[in-house]
């Protein structure tokens, strides 16, 4: 099969590869469209010791004979060892065994095909296109904030970074009747920040907000952050830093500020808020694999929302 093959920070497209297995209680699935996100990126620049094929957001097409013959599905990136505290908890994220679709010990999607377990895909509703189905693992990622923040008593938040997970963070807590605002550096995202629910700004006034989401991957974003957040406020931290962070620890406990990590979330749930809410204004760029230079540097110029991969 042809697809893409990272190592040393290098992806190589391959038209030899050896095609994938499904082993029990798997799935083989035909990649019909995969995007590429800011980890992609980071792997490509070698931020991650990563070896394999990457790609994580993707709608596939399942070859596999039985029930899930010829059903498109996306799928929950995180496989635990089904055995542990933690998978027994539901939290399959967390295991220390686990593997992650393209991204730790486990092939993803930027080839032709790959393996999932059957346990964690989800079919895509006929409506959806297949680009609002590469949405559905970051729009997932943006509902976890929801479920791991109670948002009683907060009605305005602020969202450091419009990446693209801090365009589908702003716009995800918006429809949930908060006032978002969104800390822009460049005038490359605000199009898909048009709202009259999402105010732009481009500094931070002190202490303002209950609630703020750190999406930059920047000291200078998380420095932003602890400014703009309110005493006994909440920081979600929703990217990964290169390197090590320092702040002033201090200001978190004086300020008595929660700090939450963020990662994965529901897919299910994904699914469903973008059955109710529409992403149209987004754009995309196709490419093919053997393209591969051509659509990453597409995705590192920002000057569409999403690139995705089409074999």
């Amino acid at each position: 099969m042809k697809g893409l093959w990272l190592e040393n920070g290098k992806l190589e497209y391959l038209q030899d590869m050896a095609k994938p297995r499904a082993a029990e209680n798997e799935l083989l699935l035909k990649t019909l469209c995969t995007g590429i996100c800011g980890t992609d990126v980071e792997l490509h620049r070698g931020y991650y010791d990563f070896t394999g094929v990457p790609g994580h957001e993707f709608v596939g097409e399942v070859v596999s004979a039985g029930s899930w013959h010829g059903k498109r599905v996306v799928a929950s990136i995180n496989i635990g060892c089904g055995r542990c505290a933690y998978c027994q908890r539901g939290l399959a994220n967390h295991c220390k065994a686990r593997e992650v679709i393209g991204i730790k010990n486990r092939q993803g999607a930027f080839a032709e095909y790959l393996t999932v377990p059957s346990k964690n895909c989800f079919v895509l509703p006929e409506e959806f296109s297949n680009h609002m189905g590469v949405l559905v693992e970051p729009v997932a990622a943006a509902l976890e904030i929801v479920e791991q923040v109670k948002l009683t008593g907060i009605d305005e938040v602020l969202v450091v970074g419009a990446g693209r997970l801090g365009v589908l963070i702003a716009t995800v807590l918006a429809s949930f009747d908060l006032r978002v605002s969104v800390l822009v550096r460049t005038d490359k995202r605000r199009e898909y920040l048009q709202s009259d629910t999402i105010n732009i700004v481009t500094s931070v006034t002190a202490e303002t907000y209950p609630l703020v989401i750190e999406c930059s991957g920047q000291a200078s974003g998380f420095s932003s952050a602890l400014a703009a957040v309110k005493a006994r406020g909440t920081i979600v931290m929703k990217s990964t830093y290169k390197g090590e962070l320092t702040f002033n620890a201090s200001k978190i406990v004086v300020d008595e500020i929660c700090l939450q990590g963020s990662r994965c979330g529901p897919f299910a749930k994904a699914i469903a808020w973008l059955q109710e809410n529409s992403l149209s204004a987004l754009t995309f760029e196709r490419f093919r694999f053997d393209q591969v230079a051509q659509a990453f540097s597409c995705a590192e110029a920002n000057d569409v929302y999403k690139v995705v991969f089409e074999p």
